[in-house]
């Protein structure tokens, strides 16, 4: 549980850190390579809430996960 919430926490430290530099991206592939960290954060996050929405709700979590 404690890694879990630690990797949430940075995933949404990256997250916060890379929406502030986009408008200081004049590069499109600056720009790409920034939403590419974004979105991979965001996986993260995602994955970790699957994670523990299973976790939770072990045999209903099907319901959740739709």
């Amino acid at each position: 549980l404690f890694g879990a919430l630690i990797a949430l926490f940075l995933s949404a430290l990256i997250i916060s850190v890379v929406f502030a530099i986009v408008p200081l991206c004049y590069n499109v592939l600056l720009l790409a390579i920034a939403m590419g960290v974004s979105g991979l954060a965001m996986g993260i996050i995602d994955t970790i809430a699957n994670i523990q929405l299973v976790a939770i709700y072990k045999k209903d979590s099907a319901i959740f996960l739709q």
